[in-house]
């Protein structure tokens, strides 16, 4: 049995899908399976990966009927055998030591009980280089991951986790319309420790004109992820508070104002700072761009108390 299991969903992808399984090809640690999903794709994604497992038993291909990645994910786990199973988006590249250094930080790491490790980024548009990012948490890390007030990376394809986690109960959720990843990092969360490779270890691109995230879809998907974990993220006043500043600048994000009214006369009295704010923020009229404001507000949400 292998080592490593990376899963990768996949979706009409045909002119993507091969850089994404030369960067698992390219693994310095070769001890791997790699399975893609193939949800439900229209075009020649299969005859792609049927000339990749021509070569290289180690790819599987599983086709199923177009159900969201969530779901792929959740099915090519059904048919791991990896100790470890870390995920891939298709239009993703991973660096050569990627799965090398998190396993290294499994086998040697001194945070208890850990189920996790994620790993740092470079993020590209359209090819360009835009950023570098790397985390820096470790441990128990579910009260900042829930207070929002940092980047933790959650992100699918930094991820990998422990087969026992899985085999536990962990699974993607299938009715959440957005932020998927952050859902699937609480539950892990809950019962396991976090660590971390701080390199950039996976390369995102980002296309002009494809969006998986939307305002609306992650509007509706923190209404439920705050029902779903209401107990868990109420238990401290400064998890809640900190995630309620987020969840409120989501409502701004895709202009839920009614919304927004309900959780400002709940929970952020007038005579506060962070009331008096946020309603200057819903209320203010002004004439800046929404990119602007989307930062202004980001930073006033990071600051809040």
């Amino acid at each position: 049995m292998p080592l490593v299991t990376i899963i990768t969903p996949t979706y009409d992808r045909e002119h993507l899908i091969g850089r994404a399984v030369e960067s698992v090809l390219a693994q310095t640690l070769t001890d791997w399976e790699l399975i893609v999903v193939d949800d439900g794709s229209t075009d020649d994604t299969k005859t792609v990966i049927d000339a990749y497992m021509a070569k290289d038993d180690r790819i599987k291909y599983l086709r199923i009927e177009n159900s969201g990645q969530c779901n792929a994910r959740n099915r090519g786990f059904e048919i791991s055998t990896g100790d470890y199973i870390t995920y891939l988006d298709s239009d993703d590249e991973y660096m050569p030591e990627k799965i090398q250094a998190q396993v290294d930080v499994f086998q040697h790491s001194t945070i208890e009980n850990l189920g996790v490790v994620t790993c740092g980024k470079r993020d590209y548009r359209d090819g360009k280089y835009q950023s570098t990012w790397l985390p820096f948490l470790r441990g128990n890390i579910l009260d900042e991951l829930l207070r929002k007030r940092y980047t933790i990376g959650a992100t699918t394809s930094f991820l990998m986790v422990k087969r026992e986690v899985l085999d536990s109960g962990v699974s993607w959720s299938l009715g959440l319309p957005s932020v998927v990843d952050f859902d699937f990092l609480i539950q892990i969360c809950i019962r396991y420790g976090f660590d971390h490779v701080a390199k950039p270890l996976v390369k995102m691109n980002h296309h002009s004109g494809e969006r998986m995230f939307t305002n609306k879809g992650a509007s509706a998907a923190y209404d439920i992820i705050y029902r779903k974990y209401y107990s868990l993220i109420t238990k401290k006043p400064t998890v809640h508070r900190g995630f309620l500043n987020k969840y409120l600048f989501m409502k701004y994000k895709n202009q839920d104002v009614e919304d927004a009214r309900t959780i400002l006369q709940k929970y952020y009295p007038r005579n506060t700072v962070s009331g008096f704010l946020w309603r200057m923020v819903f209320e203010a009229k002004t004439h800046s761009p929404r990119s602007i404001r989307f930062r202004a507000v980001n930073r006033l949400v990071r600051r809040l108390p």
